[in-house]
């Protein structure tokens, strides 16, 4: 489907709620799904896009790093998550805490990523951008996935 069908999808007045993965795909440099995160965020710099995402994406993001013991690159994903142009990072907080309970008992979610679609809920989040499946049982907000925007991989056919 590619890069135009995904911007297509997303709109271009919609609050996208952006799952921790579009970070890890984006900065780990993922040949497969970084041409579809370089234009989501790239849009998001320019303020084409309203982005969200939670605390609990950034403790995601830099746990990598950490594990690595490379303070150079907890360093610069930290500083890439907090000065990203037209990015809100969302606490958690216990209303959230609370919604993430209801998302959780509804859908069996894990509660990072009920946290992450209750935050998304509470801030009215127009669309959800993920790669896990797993995420498509919640009702709202629309949940998206990379995989059907992204090339299949090489040596594979469309239906075999």
């Amino acid at each position: 489907m590619g890069v135009s069908a995904l911007l297509d999808a997303i709109g271009s007045s919609a609050t996208v709620f952006l799952d921790t993965m579009v970070f890890a795909y984006h900065l780990g440099d993922h040949p497969r799904y970084r041409p579809l995160t370089r234009p989501v965020l790239g849009a998001t710099e320019a303020g084409a896009l309203r982005a969200l995402t939670t605390t609990v994406c950034v403790a995601e993001v830099l746990v990598p790093a950490a594990r690595s013991g490379d303070r150079d690159l907890f360093a610069a994903y930290y500083l890439f998550l907090r000065n990203f142009p037209n990015l809100t990072i969302l606490p958690i907080d216990i209303d959230v805490a609370r919604e993430a309970a209801t998302v959780r008992g509804q859908t069996g979610l894990r509660m990072p990523d009920a946290l992450h679609v209750a935050a998304a809920q509470r801030a009215s989040a127009d669309i959800i951008l993920t790669n896990d499946r797993a995420w498509s049982r919640i009702a709202s907000p629309r949940v998206l996935l990379l995989d059907n925007y992204a090339p299949l991989p090489s040596g594979t056919e469309d239906g075999i």
